[in-house]
């Protein structure tokens, strides 16, 4: 086998007077579409286009927000597994931070209300989901919720069989 790559086909120029009725592209008058890539075709877009890519760049700007939240929750989490760990360490025995101590440091006037009003919408919510969720060690709840919506906030994937490059 040769290290030469293979020449490419010839392709027959485009005729000059070829103009698109609608935007002025050339080729696209008399069926020359086949010199134009697909992205290159202003014609044969959709009317709702603009809002397709409004939609785009919302759902973008939506996984980028997840996923910072993902990163902070994932270094949280992290930070409080370290904390954790210094404290087992110079007590000689396993500490954990359950996540109520966590919430409590963090909103001190507004901690003893969140179990008041999980309970006032429905009573066993509090026992069935909130309490033990405020038990868990708080570092596993930021590390598992933050790897959750590092998850959810990934970019789709290329669907196979599909050229990337022109």
């Amino acid at each position: 086998m040769s290290s030469r790559a293979r020449p490419r086909p010839t392709v027959p120029a485009r005729p000059a007077a070829a103009r698109c009725l609608w935007h002025g592209c050339p080729g696209a008058a008399t069926g020359g579409l086949r010199w134009l890539q697909p992205a290159a075709r202003p014609h044969t877009a959709v009317a709702g286009a603009s809002r397709a890519r409004k939609a785009s760049k919302t759902s973008a700007m939506f996984r980028f927000l997840v996923r910072v939240l993902g990163f902070l929750l994932m270094a949280g989490g992290f930070v409080a597994l370290v904390y954790d760990g210094a404290r087992s360490i110079a007590n000689n025995g396993l500490r954990v931070t359950p996540l109520s101590e966590v919430i409590a440091a963090l909103f001190k006037d507004r901690a003893g209300a969140l179990q008041g009003s999980v309970e006032g919408a429905a009573p066993w919510l509090w026992h069935v989901l909130g309490l033990p969720l405020t038990l868990a060690p708080a570092s596993l709840i930021g590390l598992g919720l933050g790897a959750v919506l590092l998850w959810l906030g990934q970019p789709g994937r290329e669907p196979i069989g599909f050229l990337t490059k022109p």
